[in-house]
């Protein structure tokens, strides 16, 4: 009766260690669950960032192809300046107009790939933080394998108990 008594003892404290480990078991798929949907915003993050470069890209290059415009206005002007020197002043006023313009093409050109290396570093980030979120959900996966042993190990007990 003593020993019928100690192992019901040991089938209780199985049943607790049991309890414990599936507790701790569905919190590890919980924060599985966390992680991947933390991936899947870093992912979208990084497609929205991709969507910006291509942006900022096509911008840029709008920019290199009004200062291709203004540079052929420029020479048309200083071709002008030649025939008409009557359109001097004009003319003049017209080359300092565009090589303003060609300045502010620049400067965004400047904004442009900063904002693109602001975008780059964005995705650096994400990739270092999805890197994190993987290596923690494989901590959990090998958690939650370790306590499952312990719920098998368990089970045998009970069973050699019974």
């Amino acid at each position: 009766y003593e020993l019928i008594g100690v192992c019901y003892e040991l089938m209780g404290i199985c049943w607790e260690l049991i309890g414990v480990c599936c507790d701790f078991i569905g919190a590890c798929c919980e924060l599985i669950g966390v992680c991947n949907a933390l991936i899947g915003v870093c992912y979208e993050l990084i497609a929205m960032c991709n969507e910006l470069i291509g942006v900022f890209y096509e911008l840029r290059g709008v920019c290199f192809g009004l200062i291709g415009v203004f540079y052929e206005l420029r020479g048309v002007c200083f071709e002008l300046v030649g025939v008409f020197c009557g359109l001097v002043g004009v003319c003049c006023e017209l080359i300092g107009v565009c090589c303003d313009f060609i300045g502010a093409c620049y400067e965004l050109i400047g904004v442009c790939g900063a904002l693109v290396g602001v975008c780059y570093e964005l995705i650096a980030m994400c990739n270092e933080l999805m890197g994190v979120f993987y290596e923690l959900r494989g901590v959990c996966f090998e958690l939650v394998g370790v306590f499952c042993g312990l719920v098998g190990v368990c089970c045998e007990l009970i069973g050699v108990c019974c």
